[in-house]
């Protein structure tokens, strides 16, 4: 049994080892606190059962489980995302990203690139494969993103007309010069209101007059310059429909052209195993109007006349079917994520695709303020799983927003192995069955991340400090619930915004890279590469109260039954083993908001299940690259 002593928020590190000496490694001469008062187990294991949909609360933590994580798990599941980054400048990065540990990156290859007339190649293919041979070169797993953003959402040709009249706003034709290439219900005037190609389209032509799908939305001059653009395949529409099946046939074109391209370059070493994942859509909240054929018409067709979610489950069900059914290796190893699960809660392991093996989340934690910001929609919880009309005030802006019972949206409802419902669909990590079998499906966080500037920090060095403390709390902590990948938005780009790397200096390490690289190291430590397969031994903690809550997590309501949060309440404790008898503890504060410090305090901590002859422990900051200095004392 050992004990930690803890006295800050940030990320710390405690290594535990079995080893020959009978002794433990003191790494600070504070005193034990006084254990007084009676300890409480760490893991709250019924916490998501007194949560069911609908319901929120500020003082269950159903994140707090016991669960011990393999640490390859880490080793090679955490990434970057490039987005908005002109392609040239990944394969620097990719190597930066190699140098400091992390072994995946997420990168788009839309169904806009393949061109038009054959559909057999990508327009920017040279840049496409010098991303791929990055990755091939530093041994980093590319997860490609299929996708069809609404600002060119698939193969077309691009032209262009000048308004022979004036249009007014809400007119269902215009007259135009010339007409020549249009082709009615694929040929639209794009980029009217927003970055939409054929944001309406046209149905027929008459001369010069086009008739269009649904109203000008607005006024144009003559002689405005109109951008056509001629879609190679009309929208998504109803499902079974000729219309659809035509678009869907294209998509599966273009996701075999994407797996045989990133097969034939990183050309894994194994021959059950492609190199390479894909993940089905971005976001339903960007871009996605191409979903819809409704988006484009006014009245709708009969074939727009679909639930969008019919449509959504349908291309994820369908392509993950058309990769299960190919009868070469084109899909060999090859994990398929829905993404459409990226900014919705609805979409449930248990109706998944058996060929699809991960759900996709894209939890960007809000800035909040309470009791203003609470869903008043939802019923409240206290401490005791009552509802309550009482609401706290604090602010909160933390990665770890989203797997608390905060708000009832939980990313706990799909990550816990547990079955829970969201309207009558089994939600869970074990939640599908397969032949009578459950089936895991995983959750992947394909982006999180935190722009300093976008938050009001523009001091330098306090950016990089608060992006230390996202990336490593986002990183560390969800694979610590249960998670399988995360991918820190944005690989490249502006250090004072959302990237990892600066643009300017692509092969120099920032500091939140620095201290996700060292965090990563003490964790996985040198076994990890020869001892993947060493079997996992739980640990157990229990945790002694502050005495001291002079500064809680936010003030309670002035009665036993609405006390405050405090400090030991919002412990995150995550056990890592590395190789047999070596694991790392991760633990620090779950601070409700990381744009300020917390003042340190000091916390007990007994972990049990290190088991053996002696244990060695050593306490670390990846932070400033120090020893921590806390206490740790060992009791056999």
């Amino acid at each position: 049994m050992t004990q930690i002593l803890s006295r800050r928020d940030a990320i710390m590190i405690a290594t535990c080892s079995l080893a020959v000496a009978r002794a433990c490694t003191a790494v600070a001469d504070s005193a034990v606190p006084d254990a007084s008062t009676e300890a409480v187990p760490y893991e709250e294991p019924d916490a998501l059962a007194k949560l069911p949909f609908g319901t929120r609360s500020h003082w269950l933590q159903p994140w707090r489980i016991c669960n011990t994580v393999a640490a390859p798990v880490l080793a090679r599941g955490v990434g970057a995302v490039f987005e908005n980054v002109e392609l040239p400048t990944i394969p620097q990065a990719i190597e930066t990203l190699s140098e400091n540990g992390l072994r995946t990156v997420r990168i788009e290859i839309g169904w806009g690139e393949v061109d038009y007339e054959t559909e057999s190649q990508f327009r920017n293919e040279d840049s496409i494969r010098r991303v791929l041979l990055a990755c091939r070169r530093t041994d980093v797993r590319p997860l490609i993103l299929l996708n069809a953003h609404h600002a060119r959402p698939a193969p077309a040709k691009l032209g262009e007309a000048h308004l022979a009249e004036p249009v007014t706003l809400g007119e269902r034709s215009v007259v135009v010069e010339p007409t020549a290439d249009i082709v009615p219900g694929r040929t639209g005037i794009s980029n009217l209101t927003d970055k939409v190609m054929a944001e309406v389209m046209v149905t027929r032509v008459e001369g010069p007059r086009l008739y269009l799908s649904k109203p000008m939305p607005v006024t144009l001059p003559a002689g405005h310059k109109l951008q056509l653009a001629t879609l190679r395949y009309e929208p998504f529409s109803k499902p079974g429909t000729p219309r659809n099946e035509a678009t869907l046939a294209g998509w599966l074109r273009y996701v075999d052209l994407v797996a045989d391209l990133a097969g034939t370059i990183l050309r894994s070493f194994d021959p059950s195993d492609r190199g390479f994942d894909l993940e089905i859509w971005n976001e339903l909240t960007f871009g996605s109007k191409f979903l819809s054929l409704g988006n484009y018409y006014d009245p709708l067709p009969e074939e727009a006349r679909s639930a969008e979610g019919a449509i959504w489950g349908d291309l994820a069900w369908r392509t993950a079917a058309h990769a299960a059914a190919d009868s070469g290796r084109r899909y060999q190893g090859v994990v398929i994520t829905n993404g459409f699960a990226n900014t919705i809660p609805w979409i449930a392991s248990s109706q998944q695709h058996a060929r699809i093996s991960a759900i996709s989340k894209h939890p960007y934690p809000p800035v909040v303020s309470f009791p203003k910001d609470a869903q008043k929609q939802n019923t409240a919880l206290g401490p005791d799983g009552q509802p309550t009309d009482f609401e706290p005030s604090y602010a909160a802006y933390f990665p770890e927003f989203r797997a608390t019972a905060i708000q009832t949206e939980t990313l706990l409802r799909d990550i816990a192995p547990g079955p829970n419902s969201i309207y009558g669909l089994a939600h869970g990590r074990m939640a599908r069955s397969i032949d009578g079998k459950p089936t895991p499906v995983d959750v992947w966080l394909t982006e999180m991340g935190a722009s300093p500037r976008e938050l009001g920090v523009t001091d330098r060095r306090a950016a990089d400090r608060l992006k230390v403390k996202f990336c490593l709390r986002s990183a560390l902590f969800f694979f610590g619930i249960g998670a399988t990948r995360v991918y820190l938005f944005n690989a490249i780009g502006d250090p004072g915004g959302h990237a990892l790397i600066d643009a300017a200096t692509p092969t120099v390490s920032t500091p939140p890279l620095q201290a996700l690289a060292r965090g990563l190291a003490m964790i996985c430590g040198p076994e990890q590469a020869s001892d993947l397969n060493a079997p996992l031994r739980p640990l157990y903690f229990q945790v002694y109260p502050t005495s001291d809550d002079t500064n809680p997590i936010f003030t309670g309501g002035g009665n036993p039954m609405m006390p405050p949060l405090i400090g030991s309440d919002c412990l995150v404790l995550i056990p890592f083993q590395s190789a047999a008898g070596r694991w790392a503890i991760v633990y620090y504060v779950m601070t409700r908001d990381i744009r300020t410090d917390r003042p340190p305090e000091q916390l007990r901590i007994v972990v049990a299940g290190v088991d053996g002859n002696a244990v060695e422990v050593q306490t670390f900051d990846p932070e400033t690259n120090r020893p921590a200095r806390f206490a740790v004392q060992h009791r056999e």
